[in-house]
């Protein structure tokens, strides 16, 4: 028996105890749970749940392999405008600066104006457009081509770049391997725990919803146990016509 919504003790702390370790099981890597936990009472589950606390841990994994994969994507950004000026002799803030700005555009493109400069690249074009003239090489671009590929702000000569970040993405790869596999001990070592805790919080939650949905009455009574799927409609169904759907 459970007593009126309105003196259930621990209600509160059952629903955040429930939301916490529902956040955890997200965050961790899926395991096998070959053996789940029993307890006795909600007691030993809130103790239970007050001694795992894993969430400043996979926040801070989390955030940095954001962070990480921030960065590796706009690495390959910059590879894939290097990859168009192999073993070419500039600098490249020559492309982008406070007068000019420069697109590589994947067919021969034909300037409209003297004072847009072109450099053939293989197949494609590299666009250096005056600012003031950015409009004019905007409506000269074919609609029926690809869309021209910006060349950001860098510095140093492409082949050196190239290198540089190169290395600089495997660094943050060789990171990001270190990082997964740290939430994978996580997951090792709480997985199963967290799961197994985060279903005994469900009851206790649905005890509480049960209460809360008769706070006029002096109690009500919950069961609790575990049925066939099979037959979960059959005994729904029974229970709703016995209490009248309430």
């Amino acid at each position: 028996m459970i007593n009126s919504g309105t003196d259930l003790p621990d209600k509160s702390r059952i629903i955040d105890e429930l939301n916490r370790f529902r956040g955890y099981e997200n965050l961790l890597h899926p395991r096998a749970v070959n053996k789940k936990i029993r307890f006795k009472n909600r007691d030993e589950i809130l103790s239970e749940a007050d001694s795992i606390h894993i969430g400043e841990d996979l926040r801070i994994a989390y955030s940095s392999i954001n962070d990480i994969k921030s960065t590796l994507k706009d690495i390959d950004n910059r590879l894939e405008v290097l990859s168009y000026m192999v073993n070419m002799d500039v600098d490249l803030s020559y492309f982008n600066n406070s007068s000019i700005s420069s697109f590589i555009v994947n067919y021969p493109y034909s300037s409209p104006s003297k004072d847009i400069i072109t450099i053939r690249a293989g197949q494609s074009t590299i666009v250096c457009v005056p600012k003031e003239k950015e409009k004019e090489f905007s409506q000269s671009l074919s609609s029926a081509e690809s869309k021209p590929i910006f060349i950001m702000k860098m510095s140093g000569k492409p082949d050196e770049l190239r290198k540089n970040l190169e290395e600089k993405r495997a660094e943050l790869n060789n990171t990001l391997k270190e990082l997964e596999s740290g939430i994978d001990e996580l997951s090792d070592k709480y997985y199963a725990k967290v799961v197994s805790i985060k279903e005994a919080l469900e009851i206790e939650a649905r005890k509480v919803e049960a209460a809360l949905r008769l706070p006029s009455t002096e109690s009500v009574f919950a069961m609790e146990g575990w049925i066939p799927a099979f037959k979960y409609d059959n005994i729904k169904n029974a229970i709703e016509k016995a209490s009248n759907s309430q």
